[in-house]
């Protein structure tokens, strides 16, 4: 069966982004070696999954010739790969190979997990990590933990409503002090 890995940037203070949506504290370390850790992820996964407002996030910047310019490494499997998009009002997804799915998403995941190919990778997306950690769907989470404290924004385990024990199975100290950790619930 495949893996739903949650593939997630994370502050000290376990926030996945800022009042604003937006990702700009990731730009200040990223690095040479983050990138390979992202490219790893990708190579492993053969779907994306992810709500209405990574989409837009993503469908603004990786369809575009700066894209191109700037994550050449990246740029293909992020446009070539299937993706999910989670969303009651998006009417329609104009970025290459994505599917909305409006309602169940429980049950798509459950759908897609049985099907033949890769893991699946959840990019961003707080309310789809808690609804389908609260499920027990989410195998596995990799986390690129950055020496920032933002104070405010969206928690990465916000809307999560019971304890969730995991254990770590994988971590790196990059020279820019960002952590790649990779843990699995107890239990998978």
């Amino acid at each position: 069966m495949r893996k739903v890995i949650a593939a997630e940037f994370v502050t000290l203070d376990g926030l996945m982004s800022d009042v604003g949506d937006t990702m700009e504290w990731t730009l200040t370390s990223f690095n040479d070696e983050m990138a390979r850790a992202i490219a790893d992820q990708q190579a492993a996964t053969d779907t994306i999954l992810m709500g209405r407002v990574t989409y837009d996030i993503m469908a603004g910047y990786w369809p575009t010739e700066h894209a191109a310019e700037e994550d050449p490494g990246l740029v293909n499997h992020m446009n070539e790969t299937p993706k999910v998009i989670f969303s009651r009002t998006l009417e329609q997804a104009n970025w290459n190979n994505t599917t909305v799915v409006r309602d169940d998403i429980e049950g798509e995941v459950r759908r897609l997990k049985v099907l033949p190919g890769k893991n699946i990778a959840l990019l961003g997306s707080a309310s789809i990590v808690a609804q389908l950690a609260n499920a027990g769907l989410i195998d596995e989470y990799q986390l690129l933990l950055n020496p920032v404290v933002l104070g405010r924004g969206k928690p990465l385990f916000g809307d999560t409503v019971s304890q969730q024990d995991l254990k770590l199975v994988k971590a790196e100290t990059f020279t820019n002090g960002v952590l790649a950790l990779t843990y699995q619930p107890v239990g998978h």
